[in-house]
């Protein structure tokens, strides 16, 4: 904070969970457009830098089988039979995810915007995600860009089959992914830069 000035990075939708309340000449960037509030920010410029975890990559195994799954920020969606004996992942450490990511035939997410669900597409597992928020796979992907490519929402044939189709696609969406995050860095700099002289 300069002369009264502050910048103040959104990393979620400020009163979703908690009340809030911002002071007058704040600067904001937000982690993304779903933690944004234009109508008060006038449109936050993205501030994101992240790397994937090099330990979730596709070993190729034979004979995978089984299911595994997150619940995260799902808690609240009613359990799918497929998940009833799928392997928990929820609080794991990475290496002991990406070795279940590699062993199970497909992992279902009841978090709709948990990184997991590139995790195992990327580690050749069929990933689901169990709607409940969004209304269609459209409305979910303008929230949820990442999630366009070897994502299923729900487990319709379509979905399935889309997934399997781009499973592909992933890693070089997220090698784009981690290029724009440098780039919001690089204008994070300048514009608090030029702000705070």
């Amino acid at each position: 904070m300069t002369n009264g000035i502050s910048s103040r990075w959104l990393l979620y939708t400020p009163g979703i969970k908690d009340p809030f309340e911002f002071t007058e000449g704040e600067m904001f960037f937000c982690a993304g457009k779903m933690s944004d509030i234009p109508d008060i920010t006038g449109g936050a410029p993205e501030l994101f830098l992240w790397r994937r975890n090099p330990a979730y990559r596709n070993q190729n195994r034979a004979g995978r089988s089984g299911a595994c799954c997150i619940v995260r920020k799902g808690a609240h969606k009613d359990r799918i039979p497929e998940t009833e004996n799928a392997i928990p992942v929820d609080g794991l450490p990475h290496e002991e995810i990406a070795e279940i990511f590699n062993r199970c035939d497909t992992f279902y997410s009841y978090d709709e915007a948990t990184f997991y669900s590139q995790y195992a597409a990327i580690c050749g597992c069929q990933s689901v995600v169990i709607p409940g928020v969004y209304a269609s796979r459209a409305e979910w992907t303008r929230n949820h860009e990442l999630g366009r490519y070897g994502i299923a929402y729900g487990t319709s044939a379509a979905e399935l089959e889309h997934a399997a189709a781009t499973r592909h696609l992933v890693n070089g969406l997220l090698q784009e992914q981690e290029d724009r995050g440098l780039k919001t860095v690089e204008n994070f700099i300048a514009l608090t830069q030029d702000r705070f002289r």
